[in-house]
């Protein structure tokens, strides 16, 4: 929470600030142990606040990548967020921006059980499907908050989207 309020106080795009948060062996959608994170474009101008924005702005397109990736196999048509993080709004309206799709938050969901539930719920044919094996072990459907996409964030979105590109490329 500090760190997003903390976010809250550069503006979209960090001023030209962009963090690539690859700092451990990265995962999907790269798999790549060798993947050295970056810091670019840093200047004496920048505060901690457009640090702690481009971080989260980072992240946020890092996640974005792996829906990148399944779009090439069947597209996405719908994001679903869950846990304490999408409580935030700017967490919420980063993620949006970056996935360039509106971002369905469900509230007070843990998102990985109940995904895992549906699944075996349809595996096990209890349910013809995942969306209608989740509003069965939900008992209805449950309570959403939509978090559409900003256009001032999707276009910081893009850069970032750019500087990962050509870092990846090197």
């Amino acid at each position: 929470a500090e760190l997003v309020d903390l976010a809250c106080q550069a503006p979209a795009g960090s001023d030209g600030l962009a963090i690539l948060p690859w700092l451990l062996a990265e995962r999907a959608p790269r798999w790549d142990a060798t993947l050295e994170g970056a810091v670019v474009g840093l200047s004496a101008r920048h505060t901690p606040a457009h640090i702690a924005r481009a971080t989260l702005e980072g992240i946020a397109r890092h996640i974005a990548a792996v829906a990148d990736s399944l779009d090439e196999v069947g597209g996405i048509t719908t994001v679903r967020a869950t846990g304490g993080g999408f409580s935030s709004d700017l967490w919420a309206a980063m993620i949006a921006a970056a996935f360039d799709r509106p971002l369905e938050v469900l509230a007070g969901i843990e998102g990985g059980s109940l995904g895992a539930a549906s699944f075996a719920a349809t595996a096990l044919g209890v349910a013809d499907d995942t969306t209608s094996a989740r509003t069965w072990l939900m008992g209805g459907d449950p309570a959403t908050r939509l978090v559409e996409v900003d256009e001032r964030l999707h276009d910081a979105a893009q850069v970032t989207r750019s500087l990962l590109a050509e870092h990846l490329n090197r």
